[in-house]
């Protein structure tokens, strides 16, 4: 920086008188408090305006009004931007585009006698400009300032009632490398009432430290702030510089936070502010109101920030609404409920315990009372994958996270665990048909009923685990404690007895009990019964034909053997026998039977009538 110095001295009766001292000014800023007896002001000029002339013995300034119109010839940018780092993406633009009013708009009468130099030959229009500029040592980008203050004082006397323009620069390194500085600036000006000026001038550094994909990048902004005067500072619109879509600027909040981040029509802008300077010094007025007094140098931290976004789906995919499609808004989702800057994570646990906290909150909003069976199931990953969780080494982690532009969301899958049958039961049965033989049927069924068991989502349907097999033991089929896991013996068709009749076989006599499963057929067995033959006693030994004692040859009572008709003795078959005795059991008489019997009578009386007539041979 050049410093220009374009005035005349005036001093023992020479034409320009400066007094420049470095003095150690008090650390509280607008010190002077000058005040005129009567400051009435009338705008005369575009380029400065003087006050009324008052009694000579004041020398106290008073505050200004700025009416923020002058635009002061010769000025430069008052509202410089500059980056100490150089990404890609610099969002200097806004920053640079105001103008700071630097001109005095409404000077101070400090008195209206003649000027406090010697007394010139002619007092008429010769009168004081005086211009104490305080500024520190040293000004840093992270807020700091050194205390040692140091005041320049430029004095200047109206040469033929005109004061000529200052611009003055601050000593190399007061404000850091590459930091656009303003000059103070007074325009030329010419007093068109008698009337002596005084002026107290600060700067003010801001700083904004921004976030980007690759580091920081400083933004800086000084201005030269004179008492009475008023100075807008515009919105400055902050750009992603390579940071991910899902993370938006904000203050941070371990900084000084006079302003805010905004968002309008999908961009976002730090706040506008105005810096006064009163008789209470200097005020920056930030966002909402909020004032710092006595402010010479800050900076606020913008970092850039992702909201956590929970959405909790059933299995299908489908955001859940305990309270029906009707009622859209009462999905289960909750926004932003958690913040995570650029460049850090949250650990899993985390993630899982804000997750089950805010299901439960939702739960208890809709049935009035916790539900633990309402249950973080998993998640869906960003391809819309599902991914049970079975233990904390399956919860979701930071890049499982959906992102986009409002924010990074986790997309949670929940269930309803019930437990019980998760498809109809099935009933196997076994038909057994007793046929009677008065032609009566007796039937027995014989049930199994099966059903799978198994955990399900209450939600979907959908089974959580591997069925099993139970059997129905009780009489409730809807109650689970009337099922009973399957073991040996409880799902059989039990063994059944074929009942005895007396005269009669059965086909079979028992049925055999059979183990039952899901793919056992249904069976029917009959069963028959066939009529007994009469039992018939056989021979003994030493008993005749007729099962009387004698030799087996011995002749029947009329002492002649049975001969057939050719003379030969013959045997009754056993068949014979057999007919003869059952004849009389049976009933069966036939014709031939009776003509065998009289055959036999007279061939037995035949035979006795011989052996009569024979007799007397002897």
């Amino acid at each position: 920086m050049t410093a220009k110095k374009q005035f005349k001295l005036y001093k023992q009766k020479k034409q320009w008188v400066i007094g420049c001292s470095t003095l150690l000014l008090s650390l509280t800023l607008g010190a002077v408090d000058v005040q005129a007896a009567d400051n009435s002001t009338t705008e005369k000029t575009d380029d400065a305006q003087l006050a009324t002339a008052n009694s000579p013995e004041t020398s106290t300034a008073v505050p200004l009004r700025s009416t923020g119109t002058t635009e002061p010839q010769g000025q430069t940018n008052a509202n410089p931007v500059t980056s100490q780092a150089t990404p890609s993406a610099v969002p200097q633009q806004a920053a640079n585009n105001t103008t700071q009013a630097t001109a005095p708009v409404t000077p101070v009468a400090s008195s209206t006698g003649p000027s406090s130099s010697d007394s010139p030959a002619n007092w008429d229009y010769n009168y004081e400009r005086i211009i104490n500029i305080t500024y520190q040592d040293h000004y840093d980008t992270n807020g700091g300032a050194s205390s040692n203050y140091h005041c320049e004082k430029i004095i200047q006397m109206a040469e033929n009632g005109r004061w000529e323009e200052v611009n003055w620069y601050p000593p190399k390194g007061t404000f850091p490398p590459g930091v656009k500085v303003p000059p103070v600036h007074f325009a030329a000006a010419s007093p068109t009432e008698a009337a002596n000026q005084r002026w107290e001038v600060s700067y003010v550094m801001r700083s904004i430290d921004l976030q980007t994909a690759t580091g920081h990048q400083i933004i800086s902004q000084v201005y030269a702030i004179h008492n009475g005067q008023t100075i807008d500072i515009p919105e400055m619109e902050i750009q992603d510089s390579g940071i991910p879509v899902a993370y938006h600027p904000r203050i941070s909040p371990l900084g000084i936070q006079n302003d805010k981040v905004i968002e309008r029509g999908g961009y976002y802008y730090l706040t506008g502010a105005t810096l006064t300077y009163n008789t209470a010094g200097i005020i920056y007025h930030g966002a909402n109101l909020s004032t710092a007094a006595n402010i010479v140098s800050f900076s606020e931290l913008v970092i850039f920030s992702a909201p956590i976004n929970l959405v909790y789906q059933d299995l299908s995919g489908k955001v859940y609404n305990a309270y029906g499609d009707q009622y859209p808004a009462y999905a289960a989702s909750y926004q932003n409920v958690a913040q995570v800057d650029y460049g850090q994570t949250l650990s899993v646990n985390q993630l899982y315990a804000d997750a089950q906290k805010y299901l439960n909150r939702y739960v208890t909003s809709v049935f009035d009372d916790p539900d633990s069976n309402y249950q973080i199931y998993g998640y869906f990953d960003p391809a819309g994958k599902l991914h049970p969780i079975q233990s904390p080494a399956d919860y979701p982690g930071f890049t499982d996270a959906q992102a986009g532009s409002d924010g990074l969301t986790y997309q949670l899958a929940i269930i309803y665990r019930r437990y019980g049958k998760v498809d109809a039961p099935v009933t196997k049965t076994r038909t057994i048909i007793v046929n009677m033989p008065d032609g009566r049927q007796e039937q027995t069924i014989q049930e199994v009923t099966l059903a799978q068991f198994a955990d399900y989502d209450g939600i979907t349907g959908e089974e959580l685990g591997t069925p099993t097999w139970k059997v129905l033991t009780g009489n409730e089929p809807d109650s689970n404690d009337d099922w009973e896991t399957l073991t040996a013996g409880n799902h059989d068709w039990q063994a059944f007895i074929v009942p005895s009749i007396a005269g009669y076989t059965p086909s079979l006599t028992q049925v055999g009990a059979k183990t039952v499963n899901d793919s056992s057929q249904d069976q029917t067995i009959n069963i028959y019964y066939t009529a007994n033959a009469e039992p018939i006693s056989p021979a003994q030994p030493g008993q005749g034909e007729r099962g009387h004692s004698g030799p087996a040859n011995a002749t029947d009572q009329t002492g002649i053997k049975p001969v057939n008709f050719a003379g030969q003795a013959v045997s009754k078959s056993s068949n014979q026998r057999n007919a003869m005795a059952r004849l009389p059991q049976t009933g069966d008489h036939s014709a031939a039977g009776l003509a065998a019997l009289g055959g036999l009578t007279l061939l037995t009386l035949f035979g006795l009538a011989g052996r009569q007539k024979a007799a007397p041979r002897k």
